[in-house]
């Protein structure tokens, strides 16, 4: 895709909502975007149009499942540290911070199925 096509489509997608990712595409060094709640090098995906994405990306509404690990594992310290701690106005702020890592963990597995 040419420089002008490629900055094209990167517009419409900024305007659909898409975001400018600070780091670089770990594959080819290119431009990486945040799109539907997925990261897109339009480069290394081949993707030329709207189309293109909409066809070649699976559905948006998944959840990476690295982000499910990384609530798992806030949940895992959380649970943790209660067990830890000695201080009852201490222990309710955890368990509070337990019940919200539960509930989003319960939320993104509800939003991957």
């Amino acid at each position: 895709m040419d420089s002008k096509a490629s900055q094209k489509l990167m517009a419409e997608l900024l305007r659909r909502g898409a975001t400018l990712l600070r780091e670089p595409c770990p594959n080819c060094g290119g431009i990486l975007l945040r799109y539907g709640g997925r990261e897109i090098c339009l480069a290394c995906e081949d993707i030329t149009s709207m189309e293109d994405l909409e066809v070649k990306l699976p559905s948006a509404s998944s959840v990476p499942s690295h982000r499910i690990d990384v609530v798992n594992r806030v949940l895992d310290d959380t649970l943790a540290r209660l067990e830890r701690e000695r201080d009852p106005a201490k222990r309710v702020k955890i368990l509070q911070a337990a019940k919200l890592s539960a509930e989003l963990l319960k939320a993104l597995k509800e939003m991957e199925s």
